[in-house]
């Protein structure tokens, strides 16, 4: 009796640059891998000549997804100079980071170990001086960094984990930082609990209200972002928020929300940082950290 093989799924990558259109392309991707099962998946990388440091977290956490699924995985016609910048983060299994004074390594960190993802966190964000801060603000910052991860792995109920990644531009004065879950998307948690049917990107908005918090219980407002959100806009850098189909884009003051063609399953949190502000740009304001927590 002969076993027939299924032939390979063949399919290919475009340049994942740093905005909507690269994380549209991960969202076809996602959408392309969807309910796979038992396959050889074979991802084309020919076209692809650069991906930000940043990108590789959702990219890494999609493919992890389909390995989960029984698949394997290869990627084909890899430019060398590419291989070599994935090479350097530890985006292939069994590697260790080549080159951790450039990258904040691609990290998979499985739920509720909060405590190495804050290890992580503390060496590779701290290592590259973002920007000057008084203590205090500092330590909420980095709370709030921390509490990113608590919220993909609580609310988001993740089975795959959450993973982290980025890149210190130094020539360019900013880092690229980006965490990723597989859960619950932000419309799903924040419907469910409000009882209301917004839709993607009203939701992932929601969070970010005054007045919508984590803290007075299961809620998935604020998802640790309302200090990062203080921060990006003192500091001229940016965050964006890919949840459903739905994101949200904060480029210093100007916000801009609105809805993909392609749904991502889960959330991306990516945060822009400028490194070459070494203002202490909040000593000459009175801030209540009271009122941003």
């Amino acid at each position: 009796m002969s076993v027939e093989m299924q032939p390979p799924l063949q399919l290919k990558l475009a340049t994942l640059e740093n905005g909507l259109r690269g994380y549209n392309q991960i969202c076809q991707l996602a959408e392309a891998l969807d309910g796979k099962r038992g396959l050889t998946v074979q991802l084309d990388f020919s076209a692809v000549r650069f991906i930000p440091g940043n990108m590789l977290a959702p990219l890494g956490a999609i493919l992890h997804r389909t390995r989960d699924a029984g698949n394997s995985i290869f990627l084909t016609r890899v430019a060398r100079s590419l291989h070599d910048k994935m090479y350097q983060t530890g985006f292939f299994p069994t590697r260790q980071p080549a080159n951790e004074e450039v990258t904040l390594p691609f990290k998979r960190f499985e739920p509720h170990q909060e405590k190495q993802f804050a290890a992580y966190t503390n060496i590779h964000l701290k290592r590259q001086k973002v920007a000057a801060m008084p203590p205090e603000l500092l330590r909420k910052f980095f709370e709030s960094v921390d509490e990113l991860y608590n919220n993909a792995s609580l609310h988001s109920k993740t089975e795959h984990g959450v993973f982290a990644c980025g890149q210190l531009y130094r020539r360019r004065h900013f880092l690229l930082f980006a965490i990723v879950d597989l859960g619950f998307g932000i419309k799903q948690v924040v419907n469910n609990w409000m009882g209301s049917n917004f839709e993607a990107d009203r939701a992932i908005e929601w969070c970010l209200e005054t007045g919508n918090t984590t803290r007075s219980g299961d809620i998935p407002g604020g998802l640790g972002l309302k200090i990062i959100n203080e921060f990006i806009i003192k500091n001229r850098g940016s965050l964006f928020i890919l949840s459903d189909t739905g994101f949200l884009q904060i480029d210093g003051s100007i916000r801009t929300k609105g809805l993909m063609r392609h749904r991502f399953p889960g959330t991306v949190v990516t945060m822009k940082i400028i490194t070459s502000d070494i203002t202490n740009y909040f000593a000459d304001e009175s801030i209540d950290l009271g009122s941003i927590f």
